[in-house]
């Protein structure tokens, strides 16, 4: 009987089959809330006149730093020691043809913005299966990474509300 549990937990989940296309996920982050911004970047592809966010890294004065990244409908958020993200960040961050960092703590003036929500959602929609990171900074400030699986390229939505 445990042999068939375990061969059970071992299957491989299909992406596509009906049960995972028909459930709605929600979800939220909860570790950086509360947290005010020191840093936030994304490396970007662009290839085609096809721009696509790869790559974020965010850091709160508080002295942590998150990694994050979507990939087949879900989130990768790992949390690194500074001297980690050394090690990882000039990897991810190194030049490419085609690629670019986009410094949005800059580029949005983040600087003493707190970090009020991290929201993760999975769902359906006009006939697309999406997955989707909000991240809602003060100032009304939303920070939205949409990802639609192998079917188009992701997207960076920055809107100031």
């Amino acid at each position: 009987n445990k042999e068939q549990i375990s061969n059970n937990s071992e299957q491989t989940f299909n992406f596509e089959n009906d049960e995972f296309l028909s459930k709605n996920f929600l979800d939220f982050i909860e570790e950086p809330i509360g947290e005010t911004v020191n840093y936030f970047s994304v490396l970007v592809s662009k290839h085609d006149n096809i721009v696509e966010p790869l790559i974020f890294w965010l850091s709160t004065k508080e002295g942590k730093w998150y990694r994050f990244f979507m990939d087949a409908w879900l989130i990768h958020w790992n949390e690194y020691t500074g001297i980690e993200k050394n090690e990882i960040i000039e990897d991810d961050f190194e030049g490419y043809d085609g690629y670019y960092v986009r410094n949005l703590f800059e580029e949005f003036n983040l600087d003493g913005k707190k970090i009020k929500e991290i929201e993760v959602r999975r769902f359906f929609d006009n006939q697309q299966f999406t997955s989707q990171v909000k991240i809602s900074i003060e100032d009304n400030i939303l920070i939205i990474v949409k990802d639609y699986g192998d079917v188009k390229p992701s997207e960076l939505v920055i809107d100031i509300i």
